[in-house]
């Protein structure tokens, strides 16, 4: 991860095809979904045996490496690049089936904020968790996916709320989205 935020450092306008590259290494290693409704319960489906998913490793790496470039702060990183790596993680890779990816994502998703928090005004990743938060479930995420990404959008939330300046009306509007 170091190697490719180094070379986002010396390289800068390659920041923007190594993130895309990135996040396509990343859901091309997730693994395929189980239709769930097949089998008649959960029980059923722990007790089959479910390939092991042998790319974990790698969506690590890729979470690590997102985390990485928020210390090119300016140097390379830009705040758009900084945040579409934010959104992603709150997005796509909040649902991996795994754990410890999914820990890694929340993570990397608080290092990118506080790495950023203070020279970047974070009120644009406050509107999109905002809107995350309030959109209709996706239909095309189970519940569990639903509860992980809605997990870590709030926890990405107050990660920013850090960086806010302290108005009582936007840690109102704030602390009631949370609650």
């Amino acid at each position: 991860s170091r190697a490719v935020k180094d070379g986002i450092g010396l390289y800068p306008l390659t920041a923007e095809d190594t993130v895309k590259t990135l996040k396509d290494l990343y859901v091309m290693s997730l693994p395929p979904k189980l239709d769930m409704s097949l089998l008649r319960n959960r029980r059923a489906a722990a007790a089959n045996n479910l390939p092991e998913d042998k790319f974990v490793r790698t969506r690590l790496c890729v979470a690590l490496t997102l985390e990485n470039l928020g210390t090119l702060r300016g140097k390379g990183a830009s705040l758009d690049l900084l945040t579409e790596a934010i959104r992603f993680l709150s997005g796509t890779a909040a649902t991996d089936p795994s754990f410890l990816v999914r820990q890694a994502v929340v993570l990397a998703g608080k290092g990118l904020i506080n790495a950023v928090g203070e020279l970047y005004d974070p009120a644009s990743l406050l509107m999109f968790f905002e809107k995350e938060l309030k959109a209709p479930a996706d239909k095309a995420l189970t519940e569990d996916e639903q509860d992980y990404r809605h997990e870590c959008l709030v926890i990405l939330l107050g990660t920013t709320g850090k960086y806010l300046k302290k108005d009582i009306d936007t840690l109102t509007s704030i602390v009631k989205m949370l609650v």
